[in-house]
C-alpha cells in the first residue's frame, strides 16, 4: 500500500506510530515493512592461546621380582629288568593231501534233424548299364541368406551305382 501526502501541514508524531493528516486526523499505523537484508558475516577472530599442560603423575612402585621358589626335582626310578631273548619259531605244518577229482559228466548229442526243402529261385535282376557315367545334381539355394543347419531334402537314386567324385560349390 502506498500513502502519498502533500508536504503542507503534514508531520510525524515523534512518540507514536501514527501519521498526522492535513486536517489533524490520526490514522492507524500501516503494516510493518519487510525485513531488511542480512548484513555480511564479520571476519573470524584469531584463536585464543592454548592452556598450559597438566602435570604427569608419579610412577608407582615396581612389584617384587619372580614368583615363588621352584621345588626340587624328584628322583629317577630304577630301570626294569630286560626280557629274555626272542622266542623260537614253531615248526612249519604239513601240507594237506590233494582232493579227489570228480567223475566226468555224461554228454549225449541228439540226432541231426531233417534238411528242409529248397526254396524257389528269385527273379533275374535287371541288366545294368556298363561304363555309362551319369551326373546326379542336388541344389540347396538360400536365395542370398545363410542356409540353416539340418536336413534340406532327400534325393532318391533309382538304380545301383558307385559315387566316384563329389563337388561342393558355394558362392561365399
Amino acid at each position: 500500500m502506498i500513502l502519498s501526502l502533500k508536504a503542507q501541514n503534514v508531520g510525524v508524531a515523534p512518540a507514536s506510530n501514527t501519521i498526522v493528516g492535513a486536517a489533524g486526523t490520526l490514522l492507524p499505523a500501516g503494516p510493518p515493512g519487510q525485513d531488511g537484508l542480512t548484513g555480511a558475516t564479520g571476519i573470524t577472530g584469531d584463536a585464543g592461546p592454548t592452556g598450559a599442560m597438566g602435570f604427569t603423575g608419579t610412577t608407582g612402585a615396581t612389584g617384587l621380582a619372580g614368583a615363588g621358589t621352584t621345588g626340587a626335582t624328584g628322583l629317577t626310578g630304577s630301570a626294569g629288568a630286560t626280557g629274555l631273548g626272542p622266542g623260537t619259531t614253531g615248526a612249519t605244518g604239513l601240507t594237506g593231501g590233494q582232493g579227489t577229482t570228480g567223475a566226468t559228466g555224461i554228454s549225449v548229442t541228439g540226432a541231426t534233424g531233417l534238411t528242409g526243402a529248397t526254396g524257389l529261385a528269385g527273379a533275374t535282376g535287371a541288366v545294368g548299364s556298363t561304363g555309362i557315367v551319369k551326373v546326379i545334381t542336388f541344389v540347396i539355394d538360400g536365395g542370398g541368406s545363410v542356409i540353416s543347419p539340418g536336413v534340406r531334402g532327400d534325393l532318391e537314386i533309382p538304380f545301383d551305382c558307385t559315387i566316384n567324385r563329389v563337388t561342393l560349390v558355394a558362392d561365399q
